[in-house]
């Protein structure tokens, strides 16, 4: 029987996660645009961005919080930050013969384009990393659980009635005796005696516990469902 550890919702911690969700948002942004002029810039705050999708996913379950999320705007946010940047890398190139890789001030269509371009460079990294970061864990989180199973599974403390089915041959020793499951049929042999039963199909050990005969060996005619008849 497999043991299970199921999400279940915390009235404190989904109460926290509103509360400091968007403060920690903020909090992100201002690293990003910040970056230029003090400790922080877009690798920094793409992260802290994503970090409060990963507060949700902890408060609200992961799967929940992977389909309230619209892939399109996810895709939308990573590669657009992926555009930006290559735009304004590759911009002055094109704008201006002879301007170098990110030379911003070749840009003629940013006023004061040291100032603003570099912020603009700062928010594309950050808006590609967030993405980045916020898909990477959903594959880490989603990608360790079984179909349609939760993250938190654990391993089955011993075989289920089907998979006994399909195994050739099983012993089960219990504190009453022991039953022996071939191809062929079952033995059963406890203290009071010997049942034997044997069939010939896909269907032949029956996952029931028939009452066993007493005698030193019983055995009797079954039909094709290995049934006592």
């Amino acid at each position: 029987m497999s043991d299970r550890r199921t999400y279940v919702e915390s009235p404190i911690i989904m109460a926290t996660v509103r509360l400091v969700a968007p403060f920690v948002l903020t909090y992100g942004l201002f690293i990003t645009l910040h970056g230029a002029s003090s400790p922080g810039g877009g690798f920094q705050g793409g992260v802290i961005v994503a970090s409060v999708i990963v507060m949700l996913s902890f408060a609200y379950g992961i799967d929940a919080t992977w389909e309230w999320l619209d892939k399109r705007v996810l895709v939308g946010i990573t590669t657009g930050g992926i555009a930006v940047f290559a735009a304004l890398a590759l911009g002055p190139i094109l704008a201006e013969p002879g301007a170098d890789f990110l030379e911003l001030g070749a840009l003629p269509l940013i006023p004061n384009p040291w100032k603003y371009g570099i912020e603009l460079v700062e928010v594309g990294i950050a808006m590609t990393v967030a993405g980045v970061v916020i898909v990477l864990f959903f594959q880490l989180a989603r990608g360790a659980m079984p179909p349609g199973g939760s993250p938190y599974a654990m391993p089955s403390a011993g075989p289920t009635g089907e998979e006994r089915r399909g195994d050739s041959n099983t012993t089960e020793r219990t504190a009453s005796g022991t039953t022996e499951r071939t191809a062929s049929g079952t033995t059963e042999r406890t203290a009071s005696g010997t049942t034997e039963r044997t069939a010939s199909g896909p269907d032949a050990v029956d996952d029931g516990s028939p009452e066993p005969r007493t005698g030193a060996s019983n055995s009797g005619s079954t039909d094709g469902r290995g049934d006592r008849r």
